[in-house]
């Protein structure tokens, strides 16, 4: 008797998960379209929710369009404006800059300057010191005195000078790779989207 009641007394929460269950497996399901692209040094995958299959793949090839255009133009050290401005920087040159680029400089740089340099794309020959400026990356440890070389040469985005299109530096220690901003940049282009 005892068991009984107390059966009875579990059955109305039973019958809530229950109903709760069958509900739940009565939802459509929204269809999920993803694509992955190698793009900024890290593998991106992106995720299209609830849209029909055209407009999803349109969606898809827009956003990881962009993510291409962006890798290609500012790729540190494959050919490219962002290879072309740096190897004019290490040689005391200016160089032409569109004006996207520096933009996207000038946020990097206020990024920085918030963060007292701690975020500090400025040190691209420093990555590259440590072999990350490659598609096949190979761990090594570089000498000490160069690291401490490249680390006293302080080069930042405050060096840098933009106007009338041209970019200058006046320490040529300044490597810039935007790696890191660019993800972002690139996700918030994708977000307006």
């Amino acid at each position: 008797m005892y068991l009984t009641r107390r059966l009875w007394g579990l059955l109305p929460g039973l019958l809530l998960v229950s109903a709760t269950l069958w509900l739940g497996g009565c939802s459509r399901h929204e269809p999920v379209h993803k694509q992955q692209s190698f793009v900024f040094g890290t593998q991106v995958e992106v995720t299209v929710y609830g849209a029909e299959e055209g407009a999803a793949q349109q969606a898809l090839q827009t956003v990881l369009g962009e993510f291409d255009r962006l890798h290609r133009a500012w790729h540190p050290w494959e050919p490219g404006p962002m290879e072309a401005i740096n190897t004019a920087l290490a040689a005391g040159r200016r160089a032409p800059i569109d004006a996207e680029l520096a933009s996207a400089i000038e946020e990097a740089r206020r990024i920085a300057l918030a963060s007292d340099h701690l975020f500090n794309p400025a040190i691209g020959n420093l990555v590259r010191l440590w072999g990350f400026h490659t598609d096949t990356f190979a761990p090594l440890l570089p000498a000490a005195t160069e690291q401490a070389r490249l680390v006293r040469a302080l080069p930042r985005l405050t060096d840098l000078v933009i106007e009338k299109g041209q970019i200058r530096s006046s320490n040529p220690a300044v490597r810039i790779d935007l790696g890191g901003y660019a993800k972002g940049y690139a996700l918030d282009l994708a977000a307006r989207r």
